[in-house]
């Protein structure tokens, strides 16, 4: 209260993006450039998750029906941890 009483205004973090069609946010159309599948590039339904490295290489592409286990592999591998640790440090 006191800090909106002195003309701060919050941002917004997150906003609706379009992830589809020529009004696609340009980090989407990087995205599904980079790792196409064999349907397309379209995103077909919610969480569709991309692993991308540190230097901004997307590694790889995962749809809705792969399990937690492959994503949880796949970013310890990719991150050069052991993948079958049980906490992240």
């Amino acid at each position: 209260m006191i800090l909106l009483a002195h003309g701060f205004r919050p941002n917004t973090l997150f906003s609706k993006v379009r992830v589809n069609g020529q009004n696609a946010a340009p980090l989407y159309k990087f995205l599904k450039a980079s790792k196409p599948t064999f349907l397309g590039s379209r995103i077909k339904w919610n969480f569709t998750k991309f692993l991308v490295s540190k230097d901004g290489i997307v590694i790889d592409r995962y749809g809705t029906m792969v399990y937690t286990s492959v994503h949880r592999y796949a970013f310890f591998t990719v991150a050069g941890r052991d993948p079958d640790c049980s906490r992240l440090d």
